[in-house]
């Protein structure tokens, strides 16, 4: 497909930070093509350095789009564009927890991993593992 080999060769050449090349990499995170999609997320890592506020800003606006692929696409890059330790962005990922999508959810528990530093003690930090083992005691009960 050549808009998957666009978002490909774009995060092949874009410079890393170029604010054109992040816009138009994450405008691909919603499209209706599955492998545009994943390509855009692969591309993301390409283009922009951990903790990029354009980026951040651009994928954190996909986390609560109306379609659950747009919001699985979302979630997934913004656990791989976000530093490690971020309370905004762990704030933003525990929020996805609750989606009505399932892997949605599943896909935040992997973001969470990344974002959670091992070790950390700070709230934010209980507070996410609490939540993760709430989820995954209230879905394996009985």
């Amino acid at each position: 497909d050549v808009r998957w080999s666009a978002v490909d060769a774009l995060g092949e050449v874009a410079e890393r930070g170029d604010e054109r090349a992040i816009v138009a990499v994450c405008a691909r995170l919603e499209n209706a093509e599955g492998d545009v999609r994943i390509a855009a997320a692969h591309a993301l890592g390409h283009v922009t350095q951990r903790g990029d506020p354009t980026a951040l800003r651009v994928v954190k606006a996909y986390l609560g789009h109306p379609y659950f692929y747009v919001r699985r696409t979302a979630v997934q890059a913004f656990g791989q564009i976000a530093q490690p330790g971020d309370e905004t962005a762990i704030a933003a990922v525990v929020a996805r927890l609750e989606d009505s999508d399932a892997i949605v959810r599943c896909l935040a528990v992997r973001g969470l991993g990344r974002l959670v530093p091992r070790g950390d003690e700070s709230a934010d930090a209980a507070r996410v593992r609490a939540a993760l083992v709430g989820i995954f005691t209230e879905r394996w009960r009985g």
